[in-house]
């Protein structure tokens, strides 16, 4: 489950990082609704965005958009598990 699911990852991602939406989307430079509907499925989660979450936090784009690793293990831009 979730192996393409880039809104289940975003919603996995700030859970792991401890962060609220509104920073998460302050940090990456985008509003909060904005954030909101991509976290929810309204909205895709784009390239672009994935990677500017990426500069904001750590994780790697591909793990976020749903193209490597399991939803439980985020990884980093360089493949490797995610720890703080």
């Amino acid at each position: 489950m979730g192996k393409l699911k880039p809104n289940l990852r975003l919603k996995a991602l700030r859970k792991e990082i401890e962060i609220s939406q509104a920073k998460l989307a302050a940090r990456s430079g985008v509003s909060y609704p904005y954030l909101l509907s991509v976290e929810i499925g309204q909205r895709a989660l784009s390239l672009p965005l994935a990677e500017t979450i990426s500069c904001a936090t750590g994780i790697g784009p591909m793990w976020l958009m749903g193209r490597e690793g399991k939803i439980s293990q985020p990884l980093t831009p360089a493949g490797k598990l995610y720890t703080r």
